[in-house]
């Protein structure tokens, strides 16, 4: 056995194990930061056609008209109920606001000026308001869609 013989791992070789570990960790966190966006998404998507749905439900078991006023450049949505004197009260009394990182934008009975879908009290979206579809987007290109028709029926479809 010599005598001069070295043991262990020069400084170049530990960086380069802990450069190929990096890269590793790195290559796997990537597709994790793609979900999270495209998770984002789809909660504010699900939250606006939820809410819908409840605004057609409380519309027909209550027998009034309910409204959902979307605001896109204030990013946040909230429903209403007419009472008995024609004045919109919020029910529920909550606004509910979009992420950040999402945009959306409002076209309802073919005007992108029309910001509000009323729910008579059968359920069905007022003709003026009908079609409706609000879009949602991240800053990755990835867009949803929720629409809804005249009958109330509520879809999402996934653009690009």
């Amino acid at each position: 056995m010599r005598r001069n013989q070295r043991r262990g791992f020069s400084l170049v070789e530990l960086m380069v194990v802990v450069g190929i570990i990096g890269l590793v960790i790195a290559a796997t966190a990537v597709p994790a930061v793609k979900t999270w966006k495209r998770a984002d998404l789809d909660r504010n998507a699900n939250r606006i056609a939820g809410t819908m749905r409840l605004c057609r439900q409380k519309a027909i078991w209550k027998r009034v008209p309910y409204r959902l006023t979307i605001d896109p450049a204030r990013r946040l949505f909230y429903s209403e109920r007419s009472d008995s004197a024609s004045v919109w009260v919020l029910d529920p009394p909550e606004t509910t606001f979009v992420d950040r990182g999402i945009s959306l934008s409002v076209t309802a009975g073919g005007s992108p000026s029309n910001r509000d879908l009323v729910f008579e009290g059968r359920g069905t979206v007022a003709s003026g308001d009908a079609p409706a579809t609000v879009l949602f987007w991240n800053d990755r290109a990835e867009s949803l869609a929720v629409q809804i028709i005249r009958t109330g029926r509520v879809r999402l479809a996934r653009r690009g």
